[in-house]
């Protein structure tokens, strides 16, 4: 998977890439399971132990999710 970004700061361009391979184990896990089923996954299990304290639909972005999150991956 492969995104490309142009931000623009102040009216000057930037481009970026970010890239992402993933393969699934034989007999295992999917690519796709790992790279959508673990990070769901942890996000549900920081709700239910009350450990995100922000409420509602919302981004990733807060350090109480992403950095529990970045750790459990």
């Amino acid at each position: 998977m492969q995104h490309r970004f142009v931000i623009d700061i102040k009216g000057k361009l930037f481009r970026r890439k970010s890239s992402l391979i993933e393969i699934g184990a034989k007999n295992g896990f999917s690519a796709m399971s790992i790279t959508v089923g673990f990070p769901s996954a942890i996000g549900a299990e920081l709700i239910l132990d009350g450990k995100v304290s922000e409420r509602g639909v919302i981004r990733p972005v807060y350090k109480d999710i992403y950095l529990p999150a970045l750790e459990l991956l």
